[in-house]
């Protein structure tokens, strides 16, 4: 073979690989797959954190951004935001076929790694997230966030500031929780995995999120992630997952895996109760029916739903002595009742 054709061939072997996608969004501005600058103007974040940086010059921040094919902007689609230990990211090997089968749109922000400061890495994700939902059409039912490693235990964070934004999380051998847990799988007894949840745990956060906590046997975090899952994430009836896979290390999951974690968390919603509509319901007559209703440590009682007002549900007993109990206590199957009683 002669050297002009062997040199041709290997551009078009290359160029197999890359694959352009322009996306216009809703003021005409063109976003293209691969590293880029973001358009101008920060994006509308509510509910702030102290703890996390929004103020960035997107003019010297880029982002990874791979949006399918398939994407035209006149039917919404999904996002994932994936935090990396490294400051340099584009998208893990296998992911790119599930996220297009899925309709998802994903963004990894530049510059986030492991040696940044924690307040910037869960700023740059709460700002992918915000400006992708701007520039795109975004169901913001399915705005996701992951991370590898460290990656996994700024996404964790990012889900728990904001709920609102972000309705699950997939971290990936790392992960976080606002509690300290107990010590029974863990090799070391350091402070891995906590972090200070200024406010503690919104009613948002525990009706909205949705977790899969990713982990294998070889993982050398695994404990940590055991421990994390059962005495946090579980004991406090958050909606969560452990995928604890045989003989994975400390390493991106496999695209089976991922495929799983996305099944659990990317779900059609059943509406559950906030205290966020601030105003008193009533019931409507049909879901005035006395049940059974559990708290958060297990105990049960008997009751009918009489109103909600704010973060206090009022419950009637047999005895005809009305209880008030804060719906944070409640499970989360008596959450999804009180929300199907608040949609009638």
């Amino acid at each position: 073979m002669n050297v002009c054709k062997r040199v041709v061939m290997t551009v078009l072997a290359s160029l197999s690989f890359v694959t352009t996608v322009f996306a216009s969004t809703s003021s005409g501005i063109r976003l293209k797959n691969g590293t880029q600058v973001l358009p101008a103007g920060l994006p509308n974040v509510s509910n702030k954190r102290g703890a996390v940086t929004y103020n960035f010059d997107l003019g010297s921040e880029t982002f990874y951004v791979l949006i399918p094919s398939s994407y035209t902007g006149s039917r919404p689609f999904g996002l994932v935001v994936f935090m990396s230990p490294s400051d340099e990211c584009d998208i893990p090997d296998g992911w790119k076929s599930t996220l297009k089968k899925r309709n998802l749109i994903y963004i990894a922000p530049q510059k986030a790694g492991n040696k940044q400061p924690t307040s910037r890495r869960c700023g740059l994700a709460v700002v992918a997230a915000a400006k992708i939902t701007e520039l795109l059409n975004i169901d913001k039912d399915r705005v996701f966030i992951s991370g590898f490693s460290g990656g996994g235990r700024i996404a964790c964070m990012t889900a728990f500031y904001h709920p609102s934004l972000f309705a699950g999380c997939f971290p990936i051998c790392g992960a976080q929780f606002f509690e300290h847990v107990e010590r029974k799988h863990a090799t070391k007894n350091d402070d891995y995995g906590y972090f200070g949840l200024q406010g503690g745990l919104s009613e948002t956060a525990k009706a909205r999120l949705r977790f899969a906590l990713i982990t294998g046997t070889k993982d050398f975090r695994h404990g940590n992630i055991l421990d994390l899952y059962h005495g946090g994430f579980h004991k406090q009836g958050l909606t969560a997952k452990l995928i604890d896979v045989r003989g994975m290390a400390h390493e991106l999951c496999s695209q089976r895996t991922l495929e799983d974690a996305l099944q659990f968390i990317d779900q059609k919603r059943a509406p559950v109760a906030t205290a966020d509509q601030g105003k008193p319901i009533t019931p409507a007559t049909n879901a005035r029916i006395r049940r059974t209703w559990t708290n958060l440590s297990g105990t049960t009682l008997e009751a009918e739903l009489t109103k909600v007002v704010g973060s206090q549900v009022y419950l009637k007993r047999p005895d005809g002595k009305t209880i008030m109990i804060r719906l944070s206590q409640l499970s989360r199957e008596d959450r999804i009742f009180i929300g199907k009683a608040q949609s009638r």
